[in-house]
């Protein structure tokens, strides 16, 4: 386990990123040899450089580094995100680390889902370096006012994770949507729906139209078994481009659950649109027609 570097002290000039440590991941070595000039420019001296996630990770082994910019395609073996999912469960990262993944296509956010389990941002090719400092800056920002949150969450002390949102919502208020989003989803993962319910539904009466709150109550509901307001809930959901993938995988589940898919309608009314891995199917029943978009693999629930 890395030590964890000092951050008490922040100024985001060059004296900044002087003393920290960078890993540049990308397949192409022009684009690794341009992003580190950027980098250069940024005030960054320790600057390391990988071709694919392989060679990332056996440098991570070496290095704690302060920050990692991977581009989502790296050819052959994991892609970025992968390779983000990897060093994360072997605990590689740092809790204070910075993973910003590059890529030539627009990445869409997941609205639900771990925080600490998603990259600290994105960054759409072709970017200057105004814009690479820009968003390494607002990440260091973010990972340290709520650096508290996220020792907690790297040593799996979830319950004082939970205290600490509670302090920065308190403390850092810019900071507040997403130490209660944390928190949230901090009580699903501990079991707790009802609270986890009673939760999300006090985060809408303050702010009615956060996407994560509206599905973190759909989700707090399906645990429940509450079908009808989950369903209910995520129908709507899918309406809105923020919402809708995660909508409609929560829908998919919810109807697996029913298994309505296994046991009635898959073999008879779903017409397939699409190859494996990912398949996509319009159900139709008197009662609703509904298009779901679900990631299901070949080696699911259905068979």
């Amino acid at each position: 386990m890395h030590n964890q570097p000092d951050y008490c002290v922040v100024g985001m000039d060059a004296s900044f990123y002087r003393c920290k440590q960078i890993l540049i991941i990308d397949d192409c070595a022009p684009v690794r040899t341009s992003i580190k000039a950027m980098a250069q420019q940024i005030g960054f001296e320790s600057i390391h450089l990988a071709r694919d996630a392989n060679e990332a990770i056996a440098k991570c082994h070496e290095i704690p580094f302060d920050f990692i910019l991977s581009d989502f395609n790296l050819g052959e073996g994991k892609d970025g995100y992968q390779l983000f999912e990897t060093l994360k469960t072997r605990q590689l990262l740092a809790p204070l680390n910075c993973f910003i993944m590059v890529s030539a296509e627009n990445q869409r956010q997941i609205v639900h889902g771990m925080i600490e389990l998603q990259p600290d941002d994105y960054l759409l090719k072709p970017f200057t370096y105004q814009q690479l400092e820009e968003r390494i800056s607002r990440a260091v920002k973010g990972r340290i006012a709520l650096r508290k949150i996220y020792v907690s969450l790297f040593a799996q002390d979830y319950q004082n994770a939970i205290a600490e949102c509670d302090n920065a919502v308190v403390q850092k208020p810019e900071f507040t949507a997403a130490a209660l989003r944390i928190k949230g989803e901090l009580l699903l993962k501990l079991r707790s729906y009802a609270e986890a319910e009673a939760f999300y539904q006090q985060v809408l009466q303050q702010y009615k139209t956060t996407a994560w709150a509206r599905l973190g109550y759909a989700v707090a509901c399906f645990y429940q078994q509450r079908w009808d307001d989950t369903e209910l809930q995520l129908a709507d959901l899918t309406q809105f481009d923020e919402t809708k993938v995660e909508a409609l995988d929560w829908l998919s589940r919810l109807y697996v659950k029913y298994r309505c898919l296994i046991n009635t309608l898959l073999p008879s009314t779903a017409v397939w649109m699409r190859p494996k891995p990912i398949l996509n199917w319009v159900i139709y029943t008197p009662a609703r027609f509904i298009s779901i978009s679900c990631n299901i693999y070949w080696n699911a629930t259905i068979s």
